[in-house]
């Protein structure tokens, strides 16, 4: 009897060990598999080739943006090795920064990252964001397979552009510039500094006819109405067409209103608004005049304003 309870108690501890220690292997944030990953991750910031090969397997299989066509460990090292060239700096964002290690149903074991690359093209510095997340197969401390998952769309956007760019004349070259430097920088970026390099003292501006600068602190002054009005506000670039010293842009402006605009309170609406700009440029490649007209109607309907004949 005593003998049969020893078996009982030994079987029951066996299960009890046997539960807790699946439990425990099913998913964790920490783990000598999570460790390699993570040291591949930094030495690919790090540009440490050699340390980035470590964890994979002689026979990997990496998939990059798609679950068909595999490369080997060295096919991917030089697809990113191809990119870095195109870059003047890239890493990856401290935070947010997340990994895991999950036990499938089949017993593979899985580790996965979620991090948010950085990069910065070369000639304009333009700085990209992509989040990116990787699964990695572990087997024996080693990778067997990884899928990476990022979109391209942006940094592919933006190449083309600088592609099309070598193609024009050097002078059409610079004005462009100036234009992409003027809307991404200082109307997105709401970076000041870039406008001493970019429009002259005397610079005007007009809005429909109006005049609302006549120089750089009135511009920042007159711009900050719509900054207030719609703080996600953003204007993207559809066309730019250059004729001598003159640009014009074909432009689209979003935003939400939930500030305050023009003495109005903040409706919450979203509105999009297309327009267009000419500027012109002096001999130096700064902008002195810039005259922007876009429809201010359909601007306040979509605010939900209507003209007092519509309302009554």
């Amino acid at each position: 009897m005593r003998k049969l309870s020893l078996i009982f108690l030994s079987i029951l501890f066996m299960g009890i060990f046997s539960s807790c220690e699946k439990k425990k292997e099913r998913f964790t944030t920490k783990s000598e598999n999570i460790d390699k990953l993570k040291s591949g991750v930094t030495a690919y910031a790090e540009g440490d080739w050699e340390a980035w090969m470590q964890p994979y397997s002689d026979s990997s299989k990496i998939y990059y943006n798609t679950w068909d066509q595999a490369l080997t460990p060295k096919e991917a090292m030089k697809t990113q090795k191809d990119l870095i060239e195109k870059l003047s700096s890239y890493g990856w964002r401290a935070e947010p920064q997340f990994y895991e290690q999950t036990i499938d149903d089949d017993g593979e074991t899985w580790v996965n990252f979620w991090g948010v690359w950085e990069g910065k093209l070369k000639g304009d510095d333009k700085q990209i964001n992509i989040p990116v997340h990787l699964s990695v197969k572990m087997k024996d401390g080693k990778i067997v397979e990884e899928y990476g998952f990022w979109n391209m769309a942006e940094m592919a956007e933006e190449m083309q552009k600088k592609e099309a760019m070598k193609n024009m004349p050097v002078e059409e070259r610079n004005l462009v510039s100036q234009v992409n430097k003027f809307v991404d920088e200082y109307i997105n970026k709401n970076n000041t500094e870039v406008l001493k390099d970019l429009v002259t003292n005397d610079y005007v501006r007009t809005m429909n006819g109006k005049k609302v600068a006549g120089n750089p602190q009135e511009l920042i002054s007159s711009y900050e109405v719509f900054r207030t009005g719609f703080p996600d506000e953003k204007v993207t670039l559809s066309n730019i067409e250059v004729s001598g010293n003159n640009v014009f842009v074909n432009w689209t402006f979003t935003g939400t209103n939930n500030g305050e605009f023009n003495g109005m309170a903040p409706t919450g609406k979203k509105v999009e608004i297309s327009g267009v700009s000419q500027l012109k440029y002096n001999g130096e490649g700064k902008c002195y005049r810039e005259d922007v007209f876009f429809n201010e109607l359909d601007m306040m309907k979509q605010l939900g304003y209507k003209l007092e004949k519509e309302a009554g």
